[in-house]
């Protein structure tokens, strides 16, 4: 590490990512890093480096320059675990997270399209001693902060079994899709209670969603509206989607034949 500190422009490796780690295995040197990928460089003027190419000189050497496409943002949405239809969360008895694909059909009106914030941050507004709306948290006892509306926006989906749930969008999903935050839209509607045409550009359109299944109000009050944690319409995460929804469904049919078969092997005469 001197070596490497007193020339920083020589730096004999770098890894992208947490999870370095270097493995002797059957007579290979392998590094890796335990996500996604790694980048290494090497300087040969660096003794330390020619010293460990030395070394390892007669090893066989191979490479795999495959980076994966996946940001951290969206790994959890192809995680098998988290995999499930509609009907399944539905039936869930247990708080967590959930990773459905679903098409948006319409736009729930029962509810409010916007909540009152606090500016700094995202948590709801109140009406304190003095009758005017201050923040919930960070803001109280400070100098009054201001209140501005932020999507709160809920949604009916439904999936390719024809389950339906109820889905709540918040501000970056929505203003990330319709290039607008609640404040411009409510602007550009020149406050109009209308419900916005912008919002249709979600109506008809499939996700991957990331839904939260929570015990004060899924579980508890045993609600079918379910808060969006993450979500997107790339094409390469829904394709993913489906390869490993496939592929659940594959292993849940062989566990089926193989239980099949096992109970005929039991109850076959002699």
């Amino acid at each position: 590490m001197e070596e490497w500190a007193r020339n920083p422009r020589g730096m004999a490796a770098s890894t992208r990512h947490k999870g370095r780690k270097e493995k002797r295995e059957l007579g290979e040197v392998r590094i890796t890093t335990t996500r996604y990928a790694t980048r290494i460089g090497l300087n040969k003027e660096i003794p330390k480096v020619e010293e460990y190419r030395t070394r390892n000189r007669d090893l066989p050497v191979s490479s795999n320059s495959r980076i994966t496409e996946l940001s951290n943002d969206y790994v959890d949405l192809i995680r098998l675990e988290l995999i499930k239809t509609i009907l399944e969360i539905v039936k869930s008895d247990k708080a967590g997270y959930c990773v459905p694909m679903a098409t948006t059909t319409n736009l729930d009106l029962e509810g409010n399209l916007y909540y009152l914030s606090c500016k700094n941050y995202f948590k709801g507004a109140m009406i304190g001693e003095d009758g005017k709306q201050k923040c919930k948290d960070k803001c109280l006892g400070n100098n009054p902060t201001k209140i501005i509306p932020r999507f709160q926006t809920k949604f009916m989906v439904t999936d390719s079994n024809g389950s339906y749930a109820k889905v709540t969008m918040f501000e970056s999903y929505i203003s990330k899709e319709i290039k607008m935050t609640a404040i411009e839209l409510l602007d550009h509607q020149n406050q109009s209670d209308d419900v916005p045409e912008e919002l249709g550009v979600f109506i008809g359109r499939e996700f991957v969603f990331k839904l939260g299944i929570s015990h004060k109000w899924n579980l508890d009050r045993n609600s079918n509206s379910y808060t969006v944690a993450n979500m997107t319409n790339t094409q390469n995460i829904i394709a993913r989607w489906k390869n490993a929804y496939a592929k659940i469904i594959e292993d849940q049919l062989e566990v089926e034949f193989t239980t099949l078969q096992n109970n005929l092997c039991i109850n076959r005469p002699g």
